[in-house]
């Protein structure tokens, strides 16, 4: 994936600067992502339970995860960085003439649960 000559501002500043609300299929995903950036960066989260609850369907520990320790950017980087991953298999099997077209496909997650999952694991390692 790194091989393709992309400039991450050509798809990457729209995720961030609409904190993924585009890339999900409706409003209740939007919110309930956008909890889960901000329980994130809380220092006394609102919402611990969705979160904690991926890391124990993993079978981690319940608490290896410090919320409250992240900036909002890091946050949308390694969400936005989740997000590439999840795409990963379309944009090897396209190359880098189509490459952007898929990164700018508009087609919104009918399932933010695989986004979160990886943006939380993707923090863990991060942080560990």
């Amino acid at each position: 994936i790194q091989s393709i000559p992309i400039e991450h501002e050509a798809y990457c500043s729209r995720w961030i600067r609409l904190m993924m609300s585009r890339e999900v299929n409706n409003v209740e995903f939007t919110f309930e992502l956008w909890d889960t950036f901000f329980d994130l960066i809380s220092e006394e989260p609102s919402i611990v339970s969705k979160e904690l609850s991926y890391y124990e369907q993993l079978g981690m520990e319940k608490w290896p995860f410090k919320l409250g320790k992240w900036q909002l950017a890091e946050v949308l980087q390694v969400a936005a960085a989740s997000l590439i991953w999840l795409k990963r298999d379309n944009l090897l099997a396209v190359g880098a003439e189509n490459a952007l077209e898929i990164l700018l496909d508009s087609q919104p997650l009918q399932d933010i649960d695989i986004l979160v999952e990886t943006l939380l694991l993707s923090l863990n390692r991060l942080q560990n």
